[in-house]
């Protein structure tokens, strides 16, 4: 649904109309239709204490007030920050990186000391997911460990506030105190947090 759009139907109501919804969505012609039809009806009935209307097609709402001096059809609209969607998408990629490396170092015999690093900069906003919620998240994520070669997985992703990287990483279940020490000198050197 375009601001515009709802704009352009209000134009007879003297209302302000804020849309909010999570995030933003790609919703037919028809589904934008609906949503504006029930906000202009709406709009015919709002008092100055305002007035409500669920908007479950868009996960959102919509509030409507009498705006008192902003004139006509005035509509604004909030996007909110739910980037569960997205930070799935970006789990999964990791997760096919790390299957890609298992296969990589099978074949390439590649040292048992290894800790693999997976930079996920390029995949969107992934900073907005700190250090220690990205360490929870490794934890629970279906890393194949049965197969996986490496001492332990990290991820890393640059940020808005500096030049470096921050990141989180895990190690392999069933390390032995050697390999266990050997990891925690790893990702010390890193400067990146390790999820016991």
């Amino acid at each position: 649904m375009t601001r515009a759009g709802v704009e352009a139907a209000l134009r007879e109501h003297d209302v302000h109309v804020t849309l909010s919804t999570p995030r933003l969505l790609s919703i037919s012609q028809k589904t934008r239709a609906q949503i504006c039809a029930r906000v202009v009806e709406a709009a015919g009935l709002v008092e100055p204490g305002g007035h409500r209307v669920p908007l479950p097609e868009i996960a959102g709402h919509a509030a409507l007030t009498v705006p008192g001096g902003f004139g006509n059809g005035q509509v604004t609209l909030q996007i909110g920050a739910d980037l569960t969607s997205h930070l799935t998408a970006v789990e999964q990629v990791a997760l096919t990186a790390v299957r890609e490396k298992v296969d990589q170092a099978r074949r390439g015999g590649w040292s048992a000391d290894t800790l693999l690093v997976t930079d996920l900069s390029r995949l969107g906003p992934s900073w907005l997911r700190p250090d220690g919620v990205w360490a929870g998240r490794l934890a629970v994520m279906p890393i194949p460990w049965a197969i996986t070669p490496f001492l332990g997985v990290v991820i890393v992703f640059s940020t808005l506030d500096w030049a470096g990287f921050d990141g989180a990483s895990i190690g392999r279940p069933g390390l032995s105190s050697g390999e266990m020490g050997k990891l925690t000198r790893l990702v010390t050197s890193l400067g990146l947090v390790r999820h016991s």
